[in-house]
């Protein structure tokens, strides 16, 4: 049976010290409200950038053992690779140029991929603005048993969800426009927009774009650091 214990165990602890993803690759984007293509959004991810070292310039690995699949072009998103593990919840890895042809057999053969395994670069593919990876963390049920069970472990205010008040300070703070509109207004707006039902710096619940299904998106920052 999948635990929190085993989970820990098998990755490095609460560190995670055996997970590798984009060593190396500065992060461009943090999870929560921010500001791109001059329209303030709420980003359920976290981008990290281009690393630039040759032989491979941004190579991407995988960060927990699973089941890989690969979509090479998909609206926003360019290209999306999608590993579901074995602890019921998917990572997603948007703006990929390509992945190996090793793991695209193992993604037709729907054959188990190890951690820690290189799979491509880094790419621009998409609503872009530059080399990068746009990575999600996400429930294959609404909600994720053993993720929430770490994320209390390690916080405190998981139960604090954002409101307008907090947009407002963001849009104040950063000396942003909201063109025209109130932050309750633009939040109320945006929330029925993109299907988000609660979110704050560690998770983000929504309707999935894709399942059309309420997702929980979790902070890969927070939880795993990367």
């Amino acid at each position: 049976m999948k635990t929190l214990d085993s989970f820990l165990e098998e990755y490095g602890g609460p560190a995670f010290m055996k997970v590798s993803f984009r060593p190396g690759a500065p992060v461009t984007s943090i999870f929560g409200f921010d500001y791109v293509y001059d329209t303030v959004r709420f980003h359920n991810a976290i981008d990290r950038g281009n690393f630039g070292k040759p032989p491979v310039k941004n190579p991407v690995y995988t960060p927990f053992a699973g089941y890989a699949t690969w979509i090479p072009d998909i609206a926003s998103f360019g290209s999306l690779f999608i590993l579901e593990t074995e602890y019921d919840f998917s990572v997603r890895i948007a703006h990929m140029e390509a992945i190996t042809s090793e793991v695209q057999e193992a993604a037709i053969k729907k054959t188990l991929i190890p951690a820690g395994m290189y799979i491509g670069e880094a790419g621009n593919k998409g609503y872009s603005t530059g080399i990068h990876t746009h990575t999600e963390i996400v429930s294959l049920k609404e909600t994720n048993l053993i993720l929430d069970e770490l994320m209390s472990m390690k916080f405190r205010d998981i139960h604090y969800y954002f409101t307008y008040l907090d947009l407002q300070n963001f849009v104040e703070k950063n000396k942003l426009s909201l063109k025209g509109k109130s932050p309750e207004v633009y939040w109320s707006e945006y929330c029925t927009q993109k299907g988000i039902v609660r979110a704050n710096d560690y998770i983000c619940v929504r309707r999935d774009y894709l399942s059309n299904t309420i997702r929980t998106f979790y902070s890969s920052w927070a939880l795993f650091g990367f």
